[in-house]
């Protein structure tokens, strides 16, 4: 591993970087085109790592993870039929409107407080319904 100081860039790390973030593109309805991600909003996770290893690679930090969440495919498939809490239920119908979203926006959204929907967060998060958005 090449140690970064000052003006040196790790090109290697840069080309796999630029590599992945030209086969992950996103597609017409904002999602990423390749098949390996299942229709995951991009940035998808493939080419939120690229951003991120770019970064590195020409010695910068990368920046934090935003505080965003998004639908996945599963969560998009659950019919709005399905039985589950209703905190759970407000949340995915939030998401599925609004594409992204800050814990602010749907706390607002849901009228519930951010510490609350943080719970809320991470169990649709365990069921794979939703993901955290980096970028």
């Amino acid at each position: 591993m090449t140690t970064l100081t000052g003006s040196r860039v790790d090109v290697l790390l840069l080309n796999d970087a630029r590599q992945v973030l030209a086969t992950h593109r996103p597609g017409p309805t904002g999602r990423c085109d390749q098949l390996h991600c299942h229709g995951q909003l991009w940035p998808c996770i493939p080419a939120a790592t690229a951003r991120r290893a770019a970064a590195l690679a020409r010695g910068r930090q990368p920046a934090a993870p935003g505080n965003r969440w998004a639908i996945t495919l599963p969560g998009h498939q659950t019919p709005p039929t399905a039985q589950m809490p209703a905190r759970l239920a407000d949340v995915l119908d939030t998401l599925y409107w609004f594409p992204t979203a800050t814990v602010t926006a749907i706390a607002r959204r849901c009228r519930t407080s951010t510490a609350a929907l943080r719970r809320t967060l991470a169990e649709l998060r365990h069921h794979g319904l939703i993901h955290a958005v980096t970028s």
